[in-house]
């Protein structure tokens, strides 16, 4: 289940979490991004706070979508609702309480230090911080696999703690955190001692802007939450030649496009005229090798003489784009979800989410630089992995790079012997 965990102060994260995952592992998950320490966190949830850390999320009543305040223990908690009543987001500037943030001692140990010395091994960290490293780590590789995007988003935001985290490096990770700790020490220190301090009143800013962000969030989840929805693109039925196949309506398109392999399973590869040979330039770019000036076309029973630029690729059916669309006066009507061709007044409903094609098979596949294949060459990797991963990542060097060391991490630790 996806849950987003709020501070009073306007801080807020987004986890993937399991059903049966125990509210003491959800603190430890919370406690890095949100800086609050897991001994004295307290969630609460509908109204209720959550106290046993033994019991699962689903035994909480928690479900996909809600939202958990995450409390301190001692912390004023007033939190008024006035603006939810009405709709609206409040309009007034928050007040911070100064007295309500509590600073945690300097000493990460207990007055029995020495048994805290010797639970802890050679690397400096006690076997809690280790487990509460590993449980971090675990959770990170599991939100970045399978995501590039949100591979990407880490990497750029947390370089380090994502290298020790594909390596399974925890005691990288427990002391990122410590780090992360120490700094939100000095942070909440500054502002108790220092307030009008030019960091401090940044600082300040900086927590009334994520509140109003999080304000606008919650608005629109209440009040537009298709808006957050996944939009998928306009594809129709068509026929070229009397060969059945599905066209990718792009209005941003300058041209209309097939590949040179669906060119041929129409029966039309023999009229493309080479003379008319360039470079596709957009997000990448890919090679023409001729275009068709004129050949039929059938939208709901209307039969139309259309031309297309062909690409050298093999994933491409059918774009139809702006020069088609304009010269036969074609209406992208999303109230009835229709195409209308204007010059005929013939319509063709667009293609339900599941009759679109998958694998990107109406869109232009990204085609990357060979300076960047080379570049991913040069730091070890395989051509073939290097144009595959520049490929699934749409050039971005840095995610692809991030990906390919996550494989290889994968498969070093596959490798160990147990």
């Amino acid at each position: 289940m996806k849950l987003t965990f709020t501070t009073l102060d306007g801080g807020f994260v987004s986890l993937d979490l399991a059903d049966d995952m125990e509210l003491e592992n959800v603190k430890a998950l919370c406690e890095m991004d949100l800086g609050v320490p897991a001994g004295k966190m307290v969630l609460s949830a509908n109204g209720r706070d959550l106290t046993d850390n033994s019991k699962t999320l689903q035994s909480c009543g928690l479900k996909d979508g809600d939202m958990v305040l995450v409390k301190m223990m001692g912390a004023v908690a007033s939190t008024s609702r006035t603006g939810a009543s009405t709709g609206t987001p409040p309009t007034k500037i928050p007040k911070i309480d100064f007295s309500s943030i509590q600073v945690p001692q300097l000493s990460r140990g207990t007055s029995a230090g020495t048994s805290s010395a010797a639970s802890a091994n050679s690397s400096g960290f006690s076997p809690a911080e280790l487990m509460q490293a590993r449980l971090i780590g675990e959770q990170l590789k599991k939100s970045m696999e399978g995501d590039p995007t949100e591979l990407e988003r880490q990497m750029a935001k947390f370089p380090g703690l994502v290298d020790a985290a594909l390596k399974s490096d925890y005691a990288a990770i427990a002391q990122f955190i410590r780090q992360e700790e120490a700094e939100a020490l000095r942070k909440r220190q500054l502002l108790i001692t220092n307030p009008d301090s030019h960091e401090a009143q940044e600082m300040i800013q900086d927590l009334i802007r994520r509140e109003r962000i999080q304000e606008n969030f919650e608005y629109a989840l209440e009040h537009a939450p298709e808006n957050l929805a996944t939009v998928h693109m306009l594809y129709v039925n068509c026929s070229v030649n009397g060969v059945k196949m599905k066209a990718f309506v792009d209005s941003g398109a300058q041209i209309s496009i097939i590949s040179r392999e669906f060119a041929e399973r129409c029966h039309i590869a023999h009229l493309i005229d080479d003379r008319f040979q360039g470079m596709a330039v957009g997000v990448g770019t890919q090679r023409f090798v001729g275009k068709i000036h004129a050949c039929q076309m059938e939208f709901g029973g209307a039969f139309l003489t259309t031309s297309f630029s062909v690409l050298d690729g093999n994933n491409m059916q059918i774009l139809l784009g702006l020069d088609m669309m304009k010269r036969h006066q074609m209406i992208i009507d999303l109230k009835r979800n229709v195409l209308v061709i204007g010059t005929t007044g013939a319509e063709t409903a667009f293609l339900h989410e599941s009759e679109i094609p998958q694998n990107n098979a109406g869109q232009p596949q990204f085609v990357p630089n060979e300076s960047d294949i080379q570049a991913l060459i040069g730091m070890g990797f395989s051509r073939e992995a290097a144009r595959e991963s520049l490929v699934k990542h749409e050039g971005n060097k840095d995610a692809a790079v991030a990906d390919l060391l996550h494989k290889q991490a994968d498969k070093a630790t596959s490798a160990k012997p147990k």
